[in-house]
């Protein structure tokens, strides 16, 4: 099972740099998963394309109808988080230490380790590195920069 960040998640529903490994990525993995907290930050990360103007409002739409199509027909799982992600999610910073997790990165990877996902895949380099701490089989999908 492989949790997938929202920043990964992003590259699945918009053209930019990672787009074409994680569309290959996504349609060779078998169990991709996300969370309640990945949903909430996409709608956010496309409304703020939105409101920018890199995003029409109806192409918004669009987007966010089609992780809704993926989540209904469950080519894309959604995983419960429960309270005591924020309670694992605060020791991971520790763990991870010198590595500066950010606190809705330590949720992820707190709610992926709570459901026992071997992968996680992100965009975040800062993430990529926290996962790899802790264990996970990491795919990663930023540029080259």
């Amino acid at each position: 099972m492989d949790y997938v960040d929202t920043s990964a998640l992003l590259k699945g529903y918009l053209v930019e740099a990672g787009s074409p490994a994680f569309v290959s990525w996504f349609g060779e993995e078998a169990d991709p998963y996300i969370s309640p907290l990945a949903v909430i930050e996409f709608k956010c990360a496309i409304r703020r394309r939105e409101r920018v103007g890199q995003l029409t409002r109806r192409r918004a739409r669009v987007i966010l109808d089609r992780l809704e199509e993926n989540l209904v027909d469950e080519s894309l799982g959604r995983l419960a988080w429960h309270d005591r992600a924020f309670a694992l999610g605060n020791d991971l910073i520790d763990r991870v230490d010198p590595i500066p997790l950010r606190a809705l990165d330590a949720l992820h990877l707190a709610i992926a380790l709570q459901h026992r996902c071997t992968g996680f895949a992100t965009a975040d380099r800062v993430q990529a590195a926290a996962a790899e701490r802790l264990g996970f089989t990491v795919q990663t999908f930023f540029s080259l920069e």
